[in-house]
């Protein structure tokens, strides 16, 4: 295990992960990459995948108030890039830690290629939420978060907010799920505020051509498309499949199907 506490991480380049690229298990402690000492924007940029970050068969764990920011991605994963050819790529995220303001094609703050991402940490007297997913910005798909495969989980209090594109050709403003790919809410983990910009003006929050699950007291709501009026927060493709269980909302609520 290597460890970062009270790091700051800034102003790389690099073709993949332009802050930080990691083979082995990596701690953030109350760190920050894409911001100097003094908390500004110091954004890190990669020219193909991970501005901020790529994670090759390991795990990256940001914890305890640390945030990532700003990232650029000129292909996918804006912030952080998962991924591993024996699928043990994992990102956890937990205690009051955010990653926000990323872009990329495919997945503005995080794109998940293989492993497994965990969103997670429970709000406390000065924080209303745990972890944050924020403002990702994709030209392709998914604002916040791209599962291309493997399994993504928001627990606890985790906000997933936010998610955009800046151009017509994207769909699922905060997260877009492949076929095969599975993405889980449980707890009182949110998911709320995307846009969605695509052709098909399909839904504001979740695209899903995978499984995806909304359970508990986890809430999807506020989603956006330009083209169409009311709140538009899941879509699920003709190859997806959406699980809810013990659930406040019907799935007639939440879904528009292919």
């Amino acid at each position: 295990l290597a460890g970062f506490n009270g790091t700051y991480i800034y102003n790389g380049t690099a073709a993949n992960g332009g802050g930080v690229y990691t083979a082995r298990r990596l701690n953030l402690v109350r760190s920050a990459i894409g911001y100097d000492p003094e908390n500004a924007k110091a954004p890190n940029t990669a020219s193909d995948r991970g501005g901020s970050a790529f994670v090759n068969d390991a795990e990256l764990l940001v914890q305890i108030s640390s945030k990532i920011g700003y990232g650029t991605a000129s292909n996918d994963g804006g912030n952080v890039y998962v991924t591993g050819e024996n699928g043990n790529g994992k990102l956890t995220v937990y205690d009051q830690s955010v990653i926000q303001w990323g872009e990329a094609v495919n997945g503005g703050n995080v794109y998940l290629n293989n492993g497994n991402v965990y969103f997670g940490g429970t709000a406390d007297a000065t924080h209303t939420t745990g972890s944050q997913i924020v403002n990702g910005q994709a030209t392709g798909n998914g604002g916040n978060v791209y599962v291309k495969a493997g399994i993504a989980n928001a627990q606890g209090d985790a906000l997933i907010a936010g998610g955009g594109s800046k151009k017509t050709t994207m769909d699922g403003g905060n997260i877009y799920v492949c076929e095969g790919a599975t993405f889980t809410m449980k707890g009182r983990a949110i998911v709320r505020a995307g846009t969605d910009l695509g052709d098909g003006q399909q839904a504001g929050n979740i695209y899903n051509a995978g499984t995806l699950e909304i359970l508990g007291e986890s809430k999807v709501y506020g989603g956006a498309t330009v083209a169409k009026t009311g709140e538009r927060n899941v879509y699920c493709a003709s190859t997806g499949t959406v699980n809810m269980i013990n659930h406040i909302n019907s799935k007639d609520e939440y879904v528009v199907n292919e």
